[in-house]
């Protein structure tokens, strides 16, 4: 355990009752707990259905290209890059600490797919819902995984 905080100083090593190791990055006041991070070597693949209220076909008419309507979701996905990004008003709960999340950078993400379709149900035009499907594939076996097959 020495070790590996001499190597990464920035991150802090958590143990659990059940003896697993996890990576966790503070970032404010906050500890963030991702599920898929560089070092456990793992990528992720996302199926996106995003629903809106608007006509088929106006996607790229109406609130933004579908571009830069995805990049606030997936922004949200990952471990914020500086303090700035959380707001300052809002300091961890005891149900967030540690705040799990699931990517710790967005570049993990290798394959993003969209389906764009109506949401029927009546409510405000620039509402949006996602239903978010999430692969999580390891890049590398890592001899932990060799153990456990």
């Amino acid at each position: 355990m020495l070790n590996l905080e001499l190597q990464l100083p920035h991150l802090q090593v958590i143990k659990d009752g059940f003896g697993v190791v996890s990576l966790a990055f503070p970032v404010g006041e906050y500890v963030f707990l991702p599920f898929v991070t560089a070092r456990l070597k793992h990528i992720a693949e996302l199926d996106i259905l995003f629903l809106r209220r608007q006509e088929p076909g106006s996607i790229a008419t109406t609130g933004g290209d579908i571009d830069n309507r995805i990049k606030t979701p997936l922004d949200a996905l990952r471990i914020p890059k500086v303090t700035a990004e959380i707001p300052p008003d809002a300091p961890p709960s005891l149900d967030e600490n540690p705040f799990c999340c699931l990517l710790e950078d967005d570049v993990l993400i290798t394959k993003l797919a969209i389906v764009t379709d109506r949401w029927l149900e009546p409510g405000d035009p620039s509402d949006v819902r996602l239903t978010i499907r999430v692969q999580v594939k390891p890049t590398t076996l890592i001899w932990d995984e060799m153990m456990k097959v």
